[in-house]
């Protein structure tokens, strides 16, 4: 039903994780087929439990995720970043367009490049998303990445950079 309801909206897949005490094959077949993306049976261990949901981008907010994050330019490109960081905010909504479209190549493109050139220009954060991103594309996992993009946007919508001292 959720599947359905996403679909019919338009909305990204939310990440499915079947906790249950069945472990035989057709149990696994039955999660899967009603749209669930892992199946954990008990018992299970919490830090298994973390790391799955790690997978699928549902990690946490921190404590305080309203709180600035203040980022320093490299001295060597600080002249490329307020650019270079207005570009990354830009490519959220195309992001959300390849999702919608299920173009995955071009979702693996976008965040192999931005795992390639973040920490360069002073964000490694998003070397981590985007080398994230990059994996879950080129494994066609919608509901990872729909995860990994709202950490995304979390991220640009809270990262400021840091005043040149003068």
């Amino acid at each position: 039903m959720i599947r359905s309801f996403e679909k019919e909206r338009g909305e990204p897949p939310t990440p499915i994780l079947a906790l249950t005490a069945s472990a035989l094959a057709n149990d696994l077949a039955a999660s899967s087929a009603a749209g669930c993306n892992a199946h954990l049976s008990k018992p299970i261990s919490k830090q298994k439990l973390l790391a799955e949901i790690e997978r699928y981008g549902l990690s946490s907010p921190t404590a305080d995720s309203t709180e600035p994050i203040l980022v320093e330019a490299p001295p060597e490109v600080e002249e490329l970043v307020p650019e270079y960081l207005a570009e990354r905010k830009r490519e959220v909504a195309i992001f959300h367009k390849l999702m919608a479209q299920s173009d995955f190549e071009r979702i693996r493109i976008l965040a192999h490049n931005m795992k390639g050139n973040g920490r360069s220009f002073g964000f490694p954060e998003l070397t981590v998303i985007g080398a994230a991103m990059e994996r879950s594309a080129r494994e066609a996992s919608a509901s990872a990445l729909a995860g990994q993009l709202l950490e995304l946007t979390g991220y640009l919508d809270r990262v400021q950079l840091k005043p040149a001292l003068v």
